[in-house]
């Protein structure tokens, strides 16, 4: 039996840069940060605030060549998810279920200048305890680190795409409580060469840019809350310790 999931989220994500100085069209020098790029516009604000606009075609090259390799372009993140039941072993318990969780996450570029620099992606798998005694206890499933540029063009179109695949496994024990890890969501970050964080996506809304630090740190199959700190193991993790494990208490 087999179940697939499809999930489409769509984010556009812009970045503010450091000051420095440009050029305009008649060779005046001024002080900007860069804010973003639309359709051959470039938007800049003075350290007073004030908007600065700038065609592409109009930009000097040395100021093109350090947006093409400084400064990430506005970008779109898609996350495709398909599920499917592993089959097991006829001996294996029916309430003894896993789950295969596939992300395919989509990164795709949409200034219109060309952009040469390195994009950092890290995708995070997170599980959540099935157990009522548990409830806001979740676990680090899986992730993924991958860097690339946008180099490849397939018609006109600039993408870049992140697979992960995850196992989650649920059962019950003697007494028949459930036990173990369902799929509860993803995050996606982008960062660029270095090391400015310039893309966040997640399909859960308790989960928080600035407690990344924290994730970064966990293994997977971790415990941990919803501020990504590591908790204690809550319960046996395979068949094999569990008696092991009743035997602490």
């Amino acid at each position: 039996m087999k179940t697939i999931g499809l999930c489409l989220v769509l984010m556009l994500i812009g970045v503010t840069a450091q000051a420095r100085w440009w050029t305009d069209a008649n060779g005046e020098r001024f002080e900007a940060e860069f804010v973003k790029e639309l359709f051959g516009t470039v938007y800049f604000k003075t350290p007073q605030g004030k908007e600065v606009r700038m065609g592409l075609d109009k930009m000097q090259p040395e100021d093109l060549d350090y947006l093409r390799l400084n400064e990430a372009p506005e970008m779109v993140i898609d996350v495709a998810r398909k599920t499917t039941l592993k089959e097991r072993h006829k001996v294996v318990p029916p309430d003894d279920i896993i789950d295969i969780v596939t992300l395919s996450v989509g990164v795709e570029k949409k200034g219109e200048y060309q952009f040469d620099g390195i994009i950092k992606a890290e995708v995070f798998a997170i599980g959540k305890e099935v157990s009522a005694d548990y409830p806001d206890v979740y676990r680090l499933v899986g992730k993924k680190q991958e860097s690339f540029s946008f180099t490849n063009e397939v018609k006109n179109v600039f993408k870049h795409t992140v697979e992960v695949t995850v196992e989650v496994r649920r059962y019950k024990d003697e007494d028949g409580q459930p036990w173990g890890t369902k799929y509860e969501g993803y995050l996606v970050v982008l960062s660029d060469a270095r090391g400015r964080q310039v893309g966040f996506l997640s399909d859960m809304n308790w989960a928080k840019p600035e407690s990344l630090a924290a994730l970064r740190t966990l293994k997977v199959s971790n415990f941990m809350d919803q501020k990504f700190q590591k908790l204690p193991v809550p319960r046996p993790t395979s068949l094999q310790d569990r008696s092991e494990w009743q035997a602490q208490f």
